[in-house]
């Protein structure tokens, strides 16, 4: 089952963020005025004052567990008043009232001197993580230090440094704001308790001893108690449970090219112990495509691998797979109609704050009966249930272009936030 690829970009994009859909969404065309979507609408987060299109680009990086609050990243210098350092900058949106602040601030308001591209926000809306190399965030920061994660609190205005010494990176924050974990000197991952100013190293050996590889891409569940990352290191787990080879390609399929192996962990900062995620139902410790994620609650890790069927240059394409954690079982995300295969990806999925709803896109086009669309369309899967539903292109019935691996959702699985062609989108989704 094949799809058309005639999505375009204003820049390259890796493979797991194409983006695929009909042309960009032209300046003034008509979305709903209101600022908060309602019944299956799509409004547009990233508008300018008094309503003016974004004169630059924007990506999607969050929203709060109420779907009040959505955060973005834009280069865009006509979002808020005052903003003329030609950077990138983190925005939050109410969604509800259609204010936009800017919060990639310094302690005394100042706007920075550096760039801030990395933000995630915490589930009561009140906290932004972000990574920055500007030297004015603080007094005393040193020039030239390298980017720092650093929490901005929307209700008091206070900006505080929290990574370690090092340069940091992709922050992520728990729903009450107390616990971010973030990159290290882009090898390590460390999560910081401001509450009480201590920080833990994550990704230890399993003999205690530091992982001997790189770790990225660190996800944190609601609590702050299970962080997720996906890493190249060997030692994260006994000897008899360390990552083995990738399953053989099957007879007649070309071989795939060696890849760097970087599978899906996770870590209960209870115990302290490192657990693979991205197993898949045989047992095998598999190499996991970008954008992992963890459900609210920790109990769902999601995770994509490469497989065969597909329409790349290796005859592969990505499957989505959600690993029960607390069961130890993986089922693949959503299973082909019976006499039909996959050949077009799956991208992230999200699981909501109850566990019950599983949300993701994909291009394939035979998970469910009646998909002609030729588009990459949004689906909902029923955890309880195992039915799937196609909801369509997160766009709805408008043509906007979207990068399926932006999008995120709101706790309760009602509000999506996604990017697409530079700007930045917010759907209400359809009741289950």
């Amino acid at each position: 089952m094949r799809r058309t690829n005639t999505g375009k970009a204003r820049r390259p994009l890796a493979r797991g963020g194409l983006v695929l859909a009909a042309a960009a969404l032209m300046a003034g065309a008509a979305l709903p005025a209101h600022a908060e979507p309602r019944a299956d609408d799509v409004v547009q987060v990233d508008l300018g004052l008094d309503g003016a299109q974004p004169d630059n680009w924007s990506e999607a990086r969050g929203m709060s567990a109420d779907g009040r609050y959505a955060v973005f990243t834009s280069l865009a210098s006509n979002l808020v008043q005052g903003d003329t350092n030609r950077l990138y900058d983190v925005f939050v949106r109410d969604l509800r009232t259609g204010r936009t602040e800017r919060v990639s601030l310094a302690d005394d308001g100042a706007q920075l001197d550096g760039s801030t591209s990395q933000a995630a926000i915490s589930g009561d809306g009140r906290y932004v993580a972000f990574a920055s190399d500007a030297a004015d965030v603080l007094p005393g920061l040193p020039a030239n230090g390298g980017y720092r994660v650093f929490v901005r609190d929307r209700r008091t205005g206070h900006t505080e440094l929290v990574s370690a010494d090092g340069s940091a990176a992709s922050p992520t924050i728990s729903a009450d704001g107390r616990y971010v974990a973030y990159t290290l000197d882009g090898r390590d991952i460390h999560v910081t308790d401001r509450w009480k100013g201590t920080t833990r190293l994550v990704t230890a050996g399993a003999d205690g001893s530091r992982a001997d590889n790189s770790s990225a891409d660190p996800v944190i569940s609601a609590d702050g108690t299970t962080i997720g990352f996906r890493s190249r290191a060997t030692n994260l787990l006994p000897r008899d449970q360390a990552p083995t080879a990738a399953p053989a390609a099957p007879t007649g399929s070309k071989p795939p090219r060696p890849r760097p192996t970087f599978p899906f962990y996770v870590y209960d900062a209870r115990t302290g112990r490192i657990q693979g995620a991205s197993v898949d139902p045989a047992g095998m410790l598999r190499d996991a495509h970008p954008y992992v994620n963890l459900s609210p609650d920790g109990r769902y890790a999601t995770f994509r691998v490469f497989e065969p069927n597909g329409t790349d240059e290796e005859g592969s394409h990505v499957e989505l797979y959600l690993r029960d954690l607390r069961h130890g079982t993986t089922t693949k995300a959503a299973l082909p109609l019976p006499g039909t295969r996959t050949v077009h990806d799956a991208y992230r999925g999200s699981v909501t704050a109850d566990g019950r709803w599983l949300l993701f896109a994909s291009g394939a086009d035979n998970l469910v009966p009646g998909d002609t669309n030729q588009a990459v369309d949004l689906f909902r899967r029923d955890l309880r249930t195992g039915r799937i539903e196609r909801i369509g292109p997160a766009g709805g019935a408008t043509d906007i272009s979207w990068t399926p691996n932006s999008l995120s959702v709101d706790g309760p699985g009602t509000t999506a936030l996604f990017d697409g062609g530079g700007k930045v989108y917010a759907r209400r989704l359809p009741p289950a």
